[in-house]
């Protein structure tokens, strides 16, 4: 079933045409204390940081199992310190 949401969602993040920096299906999110948005970007293996108005400000990660890369990331967190777990 597609909500509003998905379908907006999606299209928000997606552009027409493919590119190397197309976001994969969302498999998680949470918002940081300023406002930021921070997307589990599954199959891209990474982290995408947006501003509040949803403009990309930053990524991070890759494919991998040594620290600071990830696998298929499936859900983040953020603490009140402000560390970031998926």
């Amino acid at each position: 079933m597609t909500s509003l949401f998905s379908v907006t969602f999606d299209t928000s993040f997606r552009a027409k045409e493919e590119s190397a920096e197309e976001l994969s299906p969302p498999s998680g999110f949470c918002l940081t204390s300023d406002g930021n948005f921070l997307l589990a970007d599954d199959f891209n293996h990474r982290i995408q940081v947006y501003d509040s108005e949803f403009n990309p400000i930053n990524s991070f990660g890759e494919k991998g199992k040594e620290l600071g890369q990830l696998q298929y990331p499936k859900g983040i967190a953020i603490d009140k310190k402000g560390d970031i777990f998926v």
